[in-house]
């Protein structure tokens, strides 16, 4: 069975959990009859602004104009929903943003399971979760690898060293440390195996284990699209 059906009760769930009051991530006293508390109920955290405005800019908006007639309230996952959040979170376990073309919301569009012209090429769907993955990554890079590139080589590789992987422009540091920073494995990525080559006389240039961490965490909250 595609994992494209059968999801309805899940999504029930989660749109119930929503639908409690309170912050996701925070803990919310249930009274009783006489007015106590009782119990907490700690919700699950949710996406972060950030991750929501990535989602929405790029994939939410394809999916709302051309599979919400069916993905928005009939035929699950819903992908495609009203909510916003409840949209991100059905996405999600169908989306690749490490590697895109690999994304089950890519190879469904073009399956041809329903009339439209969505359903029948994917190509408008691949450039969605594609822009989806960009934002995400940024979003990613900003709060993982950057930090430890500005503290260990902005010396050179901010100003003079090429390539200028820690700019202070973080727009472009992005730029030049996404094509170098292979994110599907990251024990590979040249950032880290330049980190450990020597090439400078400072501690950041014959360790690469912290460099690893940084691209791992990169990798990982890419991964999650928070």
């Amino acid at each position: 069975m595609s994992r494209f059906s059968g999801l309805t009760s899940f999504v029930l769930a989660a749109a119930l959990v929503a639908l409690l009051p309170g912050c996701h991530g925070s803990s919310v006293g249930v009274d009783d009859p006489g007015g106590e508390k009782v119990a907490s109920l700690t919700l699950p955290p949710g996406p972060t602004p950030g991750a929501l405005a990535a989602f929405q800019d790029t994939f939410y908006t394809y999916a709302r104009a051309n599979c919400a007639e069916c993905h928005a309230t009939l035929q699950t996952p819903l992908f495609a929903a009203d909510s916003l959040s409840a949209a991100f979170t059905a996405s999600l376990p169908y989306a690749d943003l490490i590697n895109p073309g690999n994304s089950e919301l890519v190879s469904y569009a073009m399956n041809g399971h329903c009339g439209e012209a969505s359903c029948s090429d994917s190509t408008n769907a691949l450039g969605a979760v594609q822009a989806w993955s960009s934002q995400a990554s940024f979003i990613a890079f900003q709060n993982t690898f950057y930090p430890y590139a500005l503290a260990k080589c902005s010396a050179c590789h901010g100003v003079v060293g090429i390539p200028l992987f820690a700019a202070s422009d973080p727009s472009s540091a992005f730029q030049v440390a996404s094509s170098l920073s292979g994110l599907g494995d990251p024990t590979s990525s040249l950032l880290v195996t330049y980190a450990g080559n020597g090439h400078c006389a400072t501690t950041a240039c014959q360790d690469d284990a912290d460099a690893l961490s940084a691209v791992q965490a990169w990798a990982s909250q890419l991964a999650s699209g928070d």
